[in-house]
C-alpha cells in the first residue's frame, strides 16, 4: 500500500507533538511529555510541513513562518540536506547548529519475521524489569511491546515511543552485551506487525548520526518519507 506524502508528514508531526487550537505544538506526545521544541521542520521530496511551539511569541512566529514557507523539499533521503534558512533560524532563536536535531523518517511495510522476538502482554511484563523498567512501568501508554527474552528477562524491547490513534513511532533498545545479534530488528519487526493489527501505521525515525538505527531500517525494508530538522 502506498501513502500520500502529505498524509505521512502530518502523521509524523502528530505523533511527535501535541498541539493546541492554533496548531502550535505544546508537549511531546509521550508519558510525562516535555515541552515541545520551538521549531519542527519535516521535508519530503514533494512537500514541506512545519510547526512552531506555543512558547514562540507571535511576532517572532511570523518571521519564522515566512522563512519556513520558503523551504524547498529535499532531493532525497540518503543524506542530510540542511534547511535553506538554517542560519536565520539559529540567529532568530539564539541557537547553535549543534543543538539542532536532524534525521530521516520511514514507515515500516509488512515484512517476514526477523527472529525470536515475542509480544509482551500485560501479564508478562515482569520480564521487562531490570533493563527496561520504564517500559514496564508505562506499559499501557507504550504498548504494543515486543521483546527478545533470554533466560527469563528481556534483553531487547521495542515499544511505542509515541502514538496516536492513526500511527505509532518505534522506540527500541538493546542491553549492552546483546547488540549485533539482530535482536533489535526482530523486536521492531514484530512490534510493527502488532501496530498494524491495532489499525495504526508503524513509523520509525532516527538521527543521521545513528548508523546502527539506520541499519535496522534498511533490514526491515523501511520506506522513507521525510526528514526532520528541529531546534529546542
Amino acid at each position: 500500500m502506498r501513502y500520500d506524502e502529505r498524509e505521512l508528514l502530518e502523521l509524523h508531526a502528530d505523533v511527535l507533538y501535541l498541539t493546541d487550537a492554533r496548531g502550535r505544538t505544546t508537549f511531546t506526545n509521550e508519558p510525562d511529555g516535555a515541552p515541545a521544541w520551538r521549531v519542527l521542520l519535516v521535508r519530503g521530496t514533494g512537500r514541506v510541513l512545519w510547526r512552531l511551539s506555543d512558547t514562540v511569541g507571535d511576532d517572532l512566529a511570523a518571521e519564522l513562518a515566512a522563512l519556513l514557507a520558503d523551504e524547498p523539499p529535499v532531493t532525497g533521503f540518503d543524506a542530510h540536506e540542511p534547511p535553506r534558512h538554517e542560519q536565520s533560524y539559529l540567529d532568530l532563536l539564539g541557537g547553535q547548529a549543534a543543538q539542532a536535531w536532524s534525521g530521516p523518517a520511514w514507515y515500516l511495510p509488512e515484512a517476514d519475521p526477523h527472529g525470536p522476538a515475542v509480544l509482551i502482554g500485560p501479564e508478562e511484563r515482569d520480564v521487562l524489569r531490570g533493563g527496561f523498567d520504564y517500559v514496564h512501568d508505562e506499559y499501557d501508554a507504550l504498548a504494543p511491546v515486543a521483546a527478545v527474552v533470554v533466560d527469563g528477562r528481556a534483553v531487547t524491547a521495542c515499544r511505542c515511543s509515541r502514538r496516536t490513534d492513526r500511527a505509532a513511532e518505534a522506540g527500541v533498545d538493546t542491553e549492552d552485551g546483546h547488540t549485533g545479534r539482530g535482536h533489535a530488528t526482530a523486536a521492531t519487526s514484530l512490534w510493527a506487525d502488532a501496530v498494524r493489527a491495532s489499525g495504526r501505521l508503524p513509523l520509525y525515525s532516527t538521527a543521521w548520526t545513528n548508523h546502527a538505527s539506520r541499519r535496522i531500517a534498511r533490514r526491515l525494508g523501511a520506506v522513507p518519507y521525510g526528514t526532520d530538522w528541529a531546534l529546542p
